[in-house]
């Protein structure tokens, strides 16, 4: 993949082995180590409500995919605009 500055990287959506953290969520490649356990690829906390959302898939995002609890729209939208306000202000440090 390549991000907005033309420069290469492996996408943690994949099976890359590719990792991405900030302070509001998380996204971890599928592992194809049998002998580590790994509860999720991706992990965002609702503040309002402390609980954790996590979504597990095989390989690459939407193949098997399952999720921790059920979610409402209006709480998906609430992650979404959460992790993108994050990656904008990630992006303004560097």
């Amino acid at each position: 993949m390549w991000n907005k500055y033309q420069k290469e990287y492996s996408s943690p959506f994949d099976d890359t082995g590719n990792r991405y953290k900030n302070e509001t969520f998380e996204v971890v490649a599928y592992s194809w180590d049998d002998e580590k356990e790994q509860p999720y690829n991706f992990r965002w906390v609702n503040k309002k409500t402390g609980k954790p959302l996590e979504v597990s898939w095989y390989k690459y995002l939407g193949r098997g995919t399952s999720v921790n609890r059920k979610v409402s729209p209006a709480e998906i939208e609430m992650m979404l605009d959460e992790c993108l306000e994050s990656l904008e202000k990630e992006d303004k440090l560097y």
